[in-house]
């Protein structure tokens, strides 16, 4: 009896090592690979992968710029990836939550560091920012849908 009970323990502690992840570490894995994707484009000026991540219902709140929508973000980034200054996204993903905001919505709340540079290969100027940020899964994909930007 004691041998099946140990054997049932071990077998139990193994499962648990084992076991799939909690639904809210998936929903941070799959926000931050979301995130990832976004600002990967945003780095290499990928206009068509930002637009990607971008919901057309897109709002971005801006505590300098004001608010814009999801036509005004494209035009803005398609000037801003035709000018000689780099501009680079550095994630900080220790600042990051990420909590459920309904079956197909969540909510990305930290800081990221900023980087620009006046041309390729110049001496960067790097500033930390906070970021809120609602994503919803439309279409089977996490699309960017309200931008907080703030502490410029």
């Amino acid at each position: 009896m004691r041998l099946a009970l140990a054997c049932c323990l071990i077998l139990a502690a193994a499962g648990a090592r084992a076991a799939p992840a909690a639904p809210a570490d998936a929903l941070r894995a799959e926000i931050l690979a979301a995130d990832a994707e976004l600002f990967a484009a945003l780095n290499g000026r990928d206009l068509a992968g930002l637009q990607r991540r971008f919901s057309p219902t897109l709002e971005f709140y801006h505590d300098r710029g004001g608010i814009s929508d999801y036509a005004a973000n494209l035009r803005a980034f398609a000037h801003n990836f035709s000018q000689p200054q780099i501009v680079r996204r550095e994630a900080l993903p220790d600042t990051v939550r990420v909590y459920p905001a309904g079956p197909d919505a969540a909510m990305q709340i930290g800081e990221h560091r900023f980087c620009s540079a006046a041309a390729a290969g110049a001496r960067e100027d790097c500033s930390i920012y906070g970021f809120a940020m609602v994503w919803r899964k439309e279409d089977g994909l996490w699309k960017l849908t309200r931008v907080l930007s703030y502490g410029h």
